[in-house]
């Protein structure tokens, strides 16, 4: 095809996964130039150092000198690779692993569809083989984000998916696209971010989708998953923010976030006191505020 790709990778702390994901990317896709891009955000084990000698010309290296959360980090490697010509850009987790040419398809898809933003592969767990997701669509009045697919078999996927989001995991996108939607907003830190730049791209006309004739597998949360309570605490305070900042109309979005605070209400009255937290985590979002007490490493616009 003559074009160029990108694929950022952002790591942070965590050499053994970030090793894996590289190793299925390099020479991983045919007849298209692809640079595999190491955005590190700010690691303190020594896991760039290590990365970067082991691959030494085989990748392109950037560090950053803090963690600047999956928006900051993936958006200083898609700045990089559009000022260094990239037609396209993939952005892939580091705590996935993908098949041979799993990128052919995904470009192959924009070019036939200009109506399209973001492609996304079926994401698949990487230890069950189930479906994670094709994809997700939003209840606003209720601050619900659902997974599709989530837990059927890879084989019953059989059609495209069109859906309000593709997965954070692995997207796939013209760099032209930027022009129109801007970069991945930096007011979440984790999660939500990708939710809220493929609702931009749907409220601009475009369509995002997640094709079936290609995927990935997915660890889910390797470097989050070391720090307790905070998957959680960014799930629950960032969909507050996410429906304040992208509901279709005021009340919707009251209707959503009031209906997520009698939930929460209601979970610790009648199932576990341990629901009542969430409460916390819904005025944060609310006054868009960050727990710095808990988690001071978080940093947001």
């Amino acid at each position: 095809m003559g074009k160029k790709i990108y694929t950022v990778i952002l790591s942070y702390n965590n050499f053994d996964d970030t090793k894996e994901c590289i190793d299925s990317s390099i020479n991983n896709i045919k007849n298209i130039s692809n640079t595999i891009l190491i955005v590190d955000n700010g690691s303190v084990d020594n896991s760039f150092e290590k990365l970067e000698e082991l691959y030494k010309e085989k990748c392109v290296y950037i560090k950053n000198n803090k963690n600047l959360g999956y928006a900051g980090g993936n958006n200083i490697g898609i700045r990089y690779a559009i000022d260094h010509g990239a037609d396209y850009v993939c952005i892939l987790n580091n705590d996935t692993v993908v098949p041979m040419n799993f990128l052919n398809p995904c470009i192959e898809y924009l070019e036939k569809n200009d109506n399209v933003a973001f492609v996304g592969p079926v994401i698949v767990d990487y230890y069950s083989g189930l479906v994670q997701s094709t994809g997700g669509n939003i209840k606003y009045n209720k601050g619900e984000i659902i997974t599709i697919n989530n837990n059927v078999k890879l084989n019953h996927i059989q059609k495209n998916v069109h859906c309000d989001y593709v997965g954070g995991a692995c997207m796939v996108f013209k760099t032209e696209i930027i022009q129109k939607l801007g970069y991945l907003p930096e007011n979440y830190f984790l999660f939500f971010e990708e939710t809220e730049w493929c609702c931009g791209a749907k409220k601009r006309g475009f369509d995002n989708v997640c094709i079936s004739n290609a995927f990935i597998r997915h660890k889910e949360s390797a470097s989050i998953s070391k720090h307790s309570g905070l998957r959680t605490y960014l799930l629950e305070r960032n969909r507050i923010v996410f429906l304040k900042r992208n509901s279709p109309n005021k009340i919707i979005c009251a209707q959503g976030i009031l209906y997520l605070f009698i939930k929460y209400l209601y979970y610790g009255i009648f199932r576990d006191k341990k629901y009542f937290i969430y409460l916390t985590y819904w005025f944060d979002g609310l006054r868009n505020k960050i727990d710095n007490k808990t988690y001071p490493f978080i940093l947001i616009n």
